[in-house]
């Protein structure tokens, strides 16, 4: 017999958690790498930045370019 009370855990994808901080708290410090450190909104724009350039470019939906492990690894991985 299965659990039904049970209501899910991941309600929300990362994508919508990190909207809702970026609508939240905009000036909030989102990632800290190596010396560098931005906020929510500055994580926000530079991954539509970078979404954009990409698409400009021809580069499909689902396609990952390695990057350093740093902040501009993490703007790629929160790119939609």
């Amino acid at each position: 017999m299965l659990n039904t009370t049970f209501s899910g855990f991941y309600k929300n994808s990362f994508i919508d958690l990190f909207y809702k901080q970026v609508n939240t708290n905009p000036s909030s410090i989102a990632v800290v790498a190596e010396d560098s450190k931005i906020t929510y909104d500055e994580l926000n724009k530079r991954s539509n930045k970078l979404a954009r350039f990409l698409k400009k470019n021809g580069v499909k939906n689902g396609v990952k370019k390695p990057l350093k492990n740093n902040t501009k690894m993490i703007v790629q991985l929160v790119n939609k």
